[in-house]
C-alpha cells in the first residue's frame, strides 16, 4: 500500500485503523494538507463518524440482510473526496464493514463533512 496515500488513525476501543485515500483524486499538496488536518482533528471526525455510522447500520439492520457494527466486525475507512482549499473544508469518508470471508459487506456507509459538521450521510448499495 502506498503509505503516502494513507494514514494510521486511532478509532478508540477498536484500535488503530488505516485511513486510506488512494482512490481520491487529490494533488500532492492537498495530500499534505489532508494529512495535517486529519492528524490534528481526527478525534472530532471519528466521534461524529462513529455515531452516524452506528445509527445508519442500526437502521438498515434486518431490512437489507445487514447485521454488522463496529463492535462485531472489522472495518475499513476510506476518504474518497476532500477539499481543503482556502475557506473550504470538505471531507467525505466511507466506512466498509468486513464479513468473515474478508469481503466488504453491503451497504457501505458514506459520511460527508463540512468543517466538522455532517452535511450528508447514507448507506450505499
Amino acid at each position: 500500500m502506498d503509505s503516502t496515500k494513507s494514514l494510521l488513525v486511532s478509532c478508540g476501543k477498536f484500535g488503530t485503523i488505516r485511513l486510506d485515500f488512494r482512490k481520491s483524486a487529490i494533488s500532492d499538496d492537498d495530500t499534505v494538507r489532508l494529512k495535517t488536518k486529519i492528524e490534528s482533528d481526527w478525534d472530532t471526525y471519528w466521534e461524529a463518524l462513529f455515531d452516524a455510522t452506528s445509527e445508519m447500520a442500526e437502521q438498515v439492520q434486518g431490512i437489507y440482510d445487514f447485521d454488522a457494527s463496529f463492535d462485531t466486525h472489522k472495518f475499513n475507512l476510506q476518504i474518497y473526496d476532500c477539499d481543503f482549499s482556502p475557506g473550504r473544508e470538505h471531507l467525505m469518508i466511507r466506512v466498509e464493514f468486513i464479513d468473515s470471508d474478508s469481503q466488504v459487506m453491503c451497504p457501505v456507509f458514506d459520511i460527508a463533512f463540512e468543517d466538522f459538521e455532517i452535511v450528508h450521510n447514507q448507506p450505499v448499495f
